[in-house]
């Protein structure tokens, strides 16, 4: 799986192998950990494979912290005016994101994502933050191979997010709806799953997509 990126320098052709990139985006409580948890598991046909979370911190909605096995990064910002703010948290995101991605494609076949970019330009939208500017500064993310949009109503999140010991701001059925109509909008290259299915249903029909990527060499 993976694939082999050919750049010209001065003397010679030179060829990195670049492994597969996968998100999966949704709203909270639509099961975007638990299935990049199970398909890590269940794939072990001899494919590589690293999962990356990039969770919101809930003091600063529109940032992330990326956790890569034990190692935390913090992104964090300037508390400035709002506009700068979230401005300068987009490039500092935006810079460690590629880094860390770089860094996985090229040591694993295949790269899974539990949120990206999507996720943030939701946020600052909740937060009436959103610009063609930040756009644009998330638009130098690296892209991905596949993006799995986990496809549920704002009620069934109400319901299982009901089942956490501690809710975000952001997890009302008011941000939810808004969350639903933004991403429904915004974003039409989701590869969309009804994620009101079981767990292993999802993880079996993300599976099937991974696994037919692995034998015909793309996705």
């Amino acid at each position: 799986m993976g694939r082999e990126v050919h750049f010209r320098t001065n003397r010679s052709m030179s060829i990195i192998y670049m492994g597969y990139f996968i998100t999966l985006s949704g709203l909270d409580g639509s099961g975007k950990t638990t299935q990049c948890l199970k398909l890590k598991k269940m794939i072990n046909t001899g494919i590589t494979v690293n999962v990356i979370h990039f969770k919101k911190v809930d003091s600063f909605p529109y940032l992330f912290i990326a956790k890569k096995g034990s190692t935390i990064y913090c992104f964090k910002n300037i508390k400035d005016i709002v506009k700068q703010r979230s401005i300068l948290s987009a490039y500092i995101f935006c810079e460690k994101a590629n880094d860390l991605i770089s860094w996985s494609q090229k040591s694993f076949d295949l790269t899974i994502i539990d949120r990206y970019y999507e996720s943030a330009l939701c946020y600052h939208y909740l937060r009436g933050e959103l610009s063609k500017e930040l756009c644009e500064i998330y638009s130098q993310l690296i892209k991905t191979d596949l993006s799995v949009f986990l496809d549920i109503s704002p009620d069934k999140c109400i319901e299982r997010l009901a089942r956490r010991s501690t809710l975000s701001p952001y997890e009302t059925k008011e941000y939810l709806e808004q969350a639903h109509y933004f991403y429904h909008t915004k974003f039409k290259s989701f590869w969309k799953i009804d994620a009101s299915l079981s767990p292993d249903e999802i993880s079996h029909q993300i599976y099937s997509k991974i696994i037919k990527a692995y034998f015909k060499g793309h996705l």
